[in-house]
């Protein structure tokens, strides 16, 4: 795992633009939080749909609580790490409309922040809900639904970057 977010200090726009120290440190946080975000966000999906198809008692409550606060700290260091590679990469504002680049980045931002919101709607509605009634079917399903469609950003999210790396800034 090190070994592979150490490789994104090596390539792509880390090893052309802005400080390469620099740059390649702020590579790092933002693939390694993005990969705790996404790949956390992918197996809670997992075992909630698991969980319902076998007819075992889903917890959600408890997978919402260990998994919420890791998400949120994740989903920060991730944007912000974005935030000033974004800065470092661009050359100007206009880049955002001007470029296929920036479109892409754009459009990530666009998925990023739909994601961003399903987790705020868990967080802030769904947990304390969960909280008052941790037995009800109704918000159990909610959760699930929501984290699905987190997930599934999370997949557009994915794809968008892996344009976005091949796209010249």
């Amino acid at each position: 795992m090190v070994a592979t977010l150490l490789s994104f200090a090596f390539d792509g726009h880390t090893g052309t633009e802005g400080t390469r120290l620099v740059t390649a440190f702020v590579a790092v946080f933002h693939v390694g939080a993005a990969a705790v975000w996404g790949g956390g966000l992918l197996m809670l999906v997992q075992v909630l749909w698991r969980r319902h198809r076998m007819g075992v008692p889903v917890r959600a409550l408890q997978l919402a609580v260990r998994f919420s606060v890791m998400a949120a700290v994740a989903f920060v260091v991730a944007g912000a790490a974005g935030l000033v590679l974004s800065v470092i990469i661009m050359d100007s504002v206009s880049d955002l409309w001007s470029t296929p680049w920036g479109r892409l980045l754009l459009a990530k931002v666009g998925v990023v922040a739909a994601a961003g919101a399903a987790g705020a709607y868990n967080h802030s509605v769904l947990i304390p809900q969960m909280l008052a009634a941790p037995e009800d079917a109704d918000l159990t399903f909610a959760f699930r639904r929501a984290v699905t469609i987190e997930g599934a950003a999370m997949g557009a999210i994915v794809i968008i970057t892996a344009l976005l790396v091949g796209s010249a800034s």
